[in-house]
């Protein structure tokens, strides 16, 4: 269980903010609260609250002569919240929002790098053109390599092999 009491004041103001209703509706079903079972407290003539949430994941609202106000969306009220009060709780549960925001930014940033890295290596990869000419082989080996079937091969000799790299299939040359 975890307590908030203050007092509730108008924004940008010092001006209380009596007989205003403070709603806490749960967002999603968490441990034994339920999605869209709620909790209220009403301020008192000095703007003063106090009321107390089971653990859970809450919209939370203030209704003000008839009107409804949503103040905060998915707050999450656990054991590590160490907000006393509303103000600290919202607080809290946006800088929670900026820190899984900076945690999302940096994996993204992860990923991108990885998969720059994964295209340079590829890219490496893919046959350029032809090196030098190597050595004889023995007969039998696969001399010579390409994509396709082989054309006329300069230094082809009789039986040399020729692999063909798109097929797999081995052709003895002429």
């Amino acid at each position: 269980m975890h307590t908030l009491s203050g007092t509730l004041y108008r924004p940008y103001t010092d001006q209380v903010m009596a007989d205003t209703e403070i709603r806490f509706t749960a967002a999603a079903t968490a441990g034994d609260v339920a999605e869209g079972i709620g909790a209220s407290t009403l301020t008192d003539e000095l703007g003063r609250y106090d009321i107390t949430l089971r653990p859970g994941v809450y919209n939370i609202a203030i209704r003000l002569n008839g009107s409804r106000h949503t103040l905060a969306r998915h707050v999450v009220i656990d054991e590590y919240t160490a907000a006393p009060d509303l103000v600290g709780l919202i607080t809290e549960s946006a800088t929670a929002e900026r820190a899984e925001a900076d945690v999302l930014d940096a994996f993204r940033a992860l990923v991108k790098a990885a998969q720059e890295a994964a295209d340079r290596a590829v890219a490496g990869a893919i046959p350029g053109a032809p090196g030098p000419q190597g050595p004889a082989g023995d007969p039998g080996q696969i001399r010579f390599t390409g994509r396709g079937a082989p054309g006329t091969i300069q230094g082809a000799s009789p039986n040399d092999t020729y692999l063909d790299l798109d097929s797999g299939t081995i052709y003895k040359l002429e």
